[in-house]
């Protein structure tokens, strides 16, 4: 009985040293997708400022500026849904991490 105690609070303490190591992990996905969230804004900003600069007549420009708002719009909004995918992805492992699911201790694989 006293082994089978033992055994369980050393996987659940295992789980539990791997919890700080996932959090600072989540933090660098969501930096790193936002770096690149911008990396792409400002190139589609490049973008329309090069199409501005083609433009041959002054009739034409509300409808550029519906197109870039409509981008930046549908750009924020994918943005939002890819950053809630990670927070959602990694919280859920951490619950996982905190509950001791199985597969969590010395020699599992810790990252997903």
């Amino acid at each position: 009985m006293t082994r089978q105690v033992t055994a369980a609070l050393e996987q659940n303490f295992a789980g539990l040293m791997v919890m700080p190591q996932r959090l600072m992990q989540a933090q660098i996905e969501i930096l790193t997708e936002g770096m690149n969230f911008m990396s792409r804004r400002m190139k589609a900003q490049a973008a329309f400022l090069g199409e501005l600069g083609q433009v041959a007549s002054v009739a034409n420009l509300p409808q550029l500026q519906r197109n870039l708002v409509e981008n930046i719009s549908r750009d924020w909004t994918e943005e939002a849904k890819e950053i809630n995918d990670i927070v959602n992805r990694n919280l859920n492992t951490l619950v996982r991490l905190a509950q001791g699911s199985a597969g969590v201790g010395p020699g599992a694989r810790q990252f997903s």
